[in-house]
């Protein structure tokens, strides 16, 4: 006798080849209700601004708004932020903000996270710490093969113009990496903790980052919007892939167990 039993999102039940019926439910006689054709459904249609993904249009139009108006001021908004932070004090600021996007920085703090989860055997922690690196990782890769291909100048390479552009010369302007790093980071913490405060703390984290560019003429003010959203986007995405990923495969089981005449095979997991 073979048993395959697969529990999926619709509960498969087991199938019996030993005459059960394959249909027959496998923890008990009851069966989810459906209701009959035709007959109408407790829930309201969906409008088009209940669509899931009506949150991401919305942030979406709000980059690019902002992008483009950023675009459109680079060599004002970049003199006014010169000028409204040229002290010492902003000078330091502005270095240690910029650490928040260094990717060595970061790498080496989710390295030592990693190994201290290892060691204290919170398998949790672990695969969420590598879930943020991969989070990060992507997006800076795109990031720096953008960087390649549109060539735009720094302020400080340029000051008089905005948008000097040399393709595919390696100057690396746009998106601006820092930013990217930052954000991503800043998405991917959101997206595994809880905590309530984590937002508050790190998008404006990552914000100060892209303004730390900016002051030090590193990046124009529409290279930081541009680095944000890559790196919000791409670090949310990135991470709410490897969490389903993982649920997959940390949800998945297999039993073999001898019957007589024969075994039992049992595969329990989520899809």
């Amino acid at each position: 006798m073979l048993v395959l039993a697969i529990h999926g999102s619709l509960r498969v039940a087991e199938a019996c080849a030993a005459g059960a019926p394959a249909d027959t439910a496998a923890h008990g006689s009851s069966a989810t209700a459906v209701p009959p054709a035709g007959a109408p459904s407790s829930a309201p249609p969906a409008t088009p601004w209940q669509k899931p993904h009506d949150p991401d249009l919305l942030l979406g139009a709000v980059a690019a708004g902002t992008f483009a108006l950023a675009a459109s001021q680079d060599l004002e908004i970049t003199r006014r932020i010169r000028e409204s932070s040229s002290s010492p004090a902003a000078d330091d600021a502005a270095h240690a903000f910029r650490q928040l996007g260094d990717p060595v920085v970061l790498g080496v703090a989710l390295a030592g996270t990693w190994g201290a989860a290892r060691l204290s055997h919170a398998p949790g922690l672990e695969r969420a710490t590598v879930r943020i690196g991969v989070s990060i990782a992507v997006p800076s890769v795109v990031c720096l093969v953008a960087k390649e291909v549109i060539g735009r100048e720094r302020p400080n390479q340029s000051p008089d113009d905005a948008w000097k552009l040399e393709p595919f010369t390696g100057d690396p302007s746009f998106p601006s990496e820092h930013t990217t790093v930052a954000f991503a980071a800043a998405a991917a913490l959101d997206r595994e903790t809880t905590a309530p405060w984590v937002p508050w703390v790190a998008y404006p984290a990552a914000a100060a980052c892209g303004w730390s560019r900016v002051h030090d003429l590193e990046h124009w003010p529409s290279d930081v919007v541009a680095g944000a959203a890559l790196g919000y986007w791409g670090g949310r995405m990135t991470d709410d892939f490897l969490r389903r990923r993982d649920a997959r495969q940390h949800r998945l089981a297999v039993w073999i167990a001898p019957r007589r005449g024969g075994a039992v095979l049992r595969i329990t997991g989520v899809f």
